[in-house]
């Protein structure tokens, strides 16, 4: 959020695999830097962090759209509301 005037560049320039692959690169490092330790858990995380970037990339896209007025804790909400839907599906 502190980058928001940039990402709406981005987001308006139809460049968002930058984000992506930027927002893919930082969930790796952090939110499953576990998994890198065990090999058998390696391709899961590969799909785990293709699944969350999209869903965020998708949500900044929107967010950027509709006038970017929610909050960053409203952002993840909205986020974790999309991922628990698919949860539910399995």
């Amino acid at each position: 959020m502190a980058h928001a005037a940039l990402i709406k560049v981005i987001v308006q320039s139809d460049h968002v695999e930058m984000l992506r692959s930027a927002m893919a690169t930082g969930i790796a490092d952090v939110a499953f830097d576990e998994f890198v330790h065990d090999a058998t858990k390696y391709h899961a995380m590969e799909y785990s962090t293709a699944v969350v970037s999209a869903i965020m990339i998708s949500v900044v896209e929107v967010w950027v759209n509709h006038g970017q007025k929610e909050t960053a804790a409203e952002l993840l909400a909205n986020a974790g509301r999309i991922v628990q839907v698919f949860s539910d599906l399995s």
